[in-house]
This record gives C-alpha cells, sequence and structure tokens, in this order.
C-alpha cells in the first residue's frame, strides 16, 4: 500500500487498513488527549483521541519523520537492545554467503 493509495481511501477503509497492517509504534499523552502512532510501510498514521470519551478527533496521515519528534521521549534504547540478539560477524556471513563480504567492498 503506497502513501498516496491510502490517502485516496474513505476515512473507514482507512481505519481497517491501520487494523489489518498497521504497527503500533507509540502512544503518548497531551492536552487532554491520547496519541497514538502506526506506522505502515513507510508512511505513518497518527489518531488522536480525546482523553475522557476515546472520541477519534483527527487521524493524521504523514510521511516526515520530523513529525515523529514528539514520540522519541517515549523510546528506550535500553528496551530496544534487550530485544536486539547480535550475531557474530563470522556467524552472519556464513548463514548468508561467505563470499558476500566481497560485495560490500
Amino acid at each position: 500500500m503506497t502513501f498516496n493509495n491510502f490517502l485516496s481511501l474513505a476515512q473507514e477503509q482507512q481505519i481497517r487498513i491501520l487494523i489489518q497492517k498497521g504497527v503500533r509504534v507509540s502512544k503518548r499523552e497531551e492536552n487532554g488527549c491520547k496519541y497514538c502512532l502506526y506506522q505502515i510501510g513507510n508512511f505513518y498514521v497518527e489518531l488522536i483521541y480525546d482523553f475522557d470519551t476515546l472520541e477519534l478527533l483527527k487521524m493524521r496521515k504523514f510521511k516526515c519523520t520530523s513529525l515523529l519528534e514528539p514520540y522519541l521521549k517515549n523510546i528506550s534504547l535500553k528496551n530496544i537492545l534487550k530485544k536486539v540478539s547480535f550475531v557474530p560477524l563470522a556467524e552472519f556471513f556464513e548463514i548468508i554467503d561467505p563470499f558476500s563480504v566481497l560485495y560490500c567492498i
């Protein structure tokens, strides 16, 4: 699904795609609103809800990574590093192709 294809859909269809293919990246609260950030391919969708009623106030779609800034304080590198599995370089090339290192030069 491309960004332009997503934009051309009705909001109900966009929400359906978001449920099926979206990955929740982060959430935050600010000024009486709850913000949920999702990623679909190479673009993002931000849902903004009223904190008390959970009514959807706005659905913002964007590709610009500078709009991710408000979410950065919620991301802990410590938690990310716990989930990362490090593979020794020698094992990596054995798994892929021992000669693939030549293609990187």
